[in-house]
């Protein structure tokens, strides 16, 4: 007859090797976990975190150039002139001294007080390589595009919107000796010259000077516009697949009707919600800490 001391060690012989198989198979899950783990968390910040900025960044891009898109659209009578005036703009972008922003931004303001789109474009180019020339910058643009409809507006040409041009165009008074024989802006109003003629023989003044070389600034900025309008483009795509304008819509839609349905409960309910809100907000925390302590 067997004792017990034999039964135990029956046990243990065919126990322990089942224990032992179980922990190695423990380390080889725990080994396979912090490996997923970590391809997981790669996987986060190389492709997944990227892709979502870039998606975002992307949207940004498409909200902002459709916004300039409805801005040209308005003021030439609709998409198809806009979308191909918004060709030629980016064209007369990559030149020194004018970036697209500015260059939508100018052809707009020109086009309000009555410049066509062709000497908008005509104008900023001229002005735009007149002050790189000058040592200028695309932003300096700006504020020759507001002298010039500041002229147009006031229907005359006045010492002050001159004075604006040649802090950043100096070359403009030289330009108006050129072609009046005087930089007098009372004489041009004695002469009767129109503020179409002048902005127009100007800037035809101007575009005989030198071609200014973009250089490494130059070459940042037609870059930065290449990267601007491949994310316009990959969100306009975006959008279309997806509609994140209808989907940010309707969201927004439904908290509106969430914050009037909670501005229409009375004080006794309000304090329930908030309450068990922030029980909600405090437990999963506090469940995450005993979890760590176990």
């Amino acid at each position: 007859m067997s004792s017990i001391g034999d039964l135990n060690i029956r046990i243990d012989a065919v126990i322990n090797p089942l224990l032992k198989s179980l922990n190695k198979a423990e380390r080889s899950l725990r080994a396979t976990g912090e490996r997923m783990s970590r391809i997981g968390g790669d996987l986060a910040m190389n492709v997944s975190l990227p892709l979502a900025a870039i998606g975002a960044a992307s949207i940004k891009a498409a909200g902002n150039m459709e916004q300039m898109k409805n801005g040209l659209a308005s003021m030439m009578g609709g998409a198809a002139a806009a979308s191909a005036e918004l060709v030629k703009l980016q064209e007369i972008a990559k030149l020194p001294g004018i970036n697209l922003n500015q260059a939508i931004a100018g052809s707009l303001r020109l086009q309000a007080v009555g410049l066509s789109a062709d000497q908008a474009r005509k104008s900023m180019t001229s002005f735009s390589n007149a002050l790189t020339l000058a040592g200028g910058n695309s932003e300096d643009l700006a504020g020759v595009t507001l002298a010039l409809t500041q002229i147009v507006s006031k229907g005359k040409v006045f010492a002050e919107e001159i004075n604006q041009i040649a802090e950043r165009v100096p070359q403009v008074r030289k330009a108006m000796m050129n072609i009046w024989g005087t930089a007098d802006t009372e004489a041009l109003q004695k002469m009767g010259i129109s503020t179409e003629d002048f902005i127009t023989k100007v800037t035809d003044e101007l575009a005989k000077l030198p071609k200014a070389t973009g250089g490494i600034n130059n070459a940042i900025d037609n870059t930065g516009q290449a990267i601007t309008m491949f994310l316009a483009n990959l969100g306009e795509d975006i959008n279309k697949t997806f509609d994140v304008t209808g989907i940010v819509t309707a969201f927004a839609d439904k908290l509106a009707y969430a914050a009037e349905w909670f501005k229409q409960l009375d004080a006794g309910t309000k304090k329930t919600v908030l309450s068990v809100a922030a029980f909600t907000i405090a437990v999963g925390p506090a469940i995450n800490v005993i979890g760590l302590f176990q």
